[in-house]
């Protein structure tokens, strides 16, 4: 497997317990790198400090390796173009009959004003709308299950570029699905309780390399 902006290696060590028989994983961050090394000490699991870009540069030498490729929330800190190379990158690695599986912050989140709360607000100019605003940062600030106001940035992508990426690039999508939170992780989120179960969070686009 091939995790794109890996972080601390979170993801890589949840595939590992499901069974993946080794994890490659990339991030911009040599510190989340350097945490991921020291907090999955699995032998099956490596890690390279690269952005997308620098890693799409030497895409030849993982050519056709991975069955799976993943990129949970990296793309919502990407442009346009860095996007179409992340997807472009994917199906690269992908071996044929490999799965893409992308996650994003579901796009309509900043411009979903009447379910916005204290727990999960992104700063957008009230004139802002869905569709001329592409390629635009939103600052957010998200309130996790301790209480914590962690900042988050969402570069705005609609739908139709998401789904026309992961097409133009030539992958095949199998399924789509917009996730909110179970009943259980809502219930013990009081800061989201407004927005959990009524509004999807985010986006997640199966898709293979025929």
């Amino acid at each position: 497997m091939l995790d794109l902006g890996c972080g601390e290696g979170y993801c890589a060590r949840n595939y590992l317990k499901m069974g993946a028989a080794a994890v490659h994983g990339v991030d911009i961050s040599a510190e989340m790198i350097s945490l991921a090394q020291a907090n999955t000490p699995d032998p099956r699991a490596s890690f390279e400090r690269a952005s997308i870009a620098e890693f799409a540069a030497q895409q030849d030498a993982h050519a056709g390796r991975y069955d799976v490729v993943t990129a949970v929330f990296v793309s919502n800190y990407l442009d346009s173009r860095e996007l179409a190379t992340l997807v472009t990158l994917a199906h690269a690695c992908l071996k044929a009959g490999g799965q893409f599986v992308l996650l994003h912050p579901h796009p309509h989140l900043p411009y979903h004003r009447q379910s916005a709360s204290a727990g999960l607000r992104f700063e957008v100019d009230e004139g802002a709308s869905y569709f001329d605003s592409i390629g635009d940062s939103h600052v957010g600030r998200i309130v996790d299950l301790e209480g914590k106001t962690i900042e988050v940035r969402l570069v705005h992508h609609t739908l139709e570029e998401l789904f026309g990426n992961v097409i133009g690039a030539g992958l095949r999508i199998d399924r789509f699905r917009e996730l909110r939170l179970d009943k259980p992780t809502a219930d013990g989120w009081p800061a989201l309780a407004d927005v959990s179960l009524q509004t999807p969070l985010h986006i997640m686009i199966s898709s293979t390399r025929d």
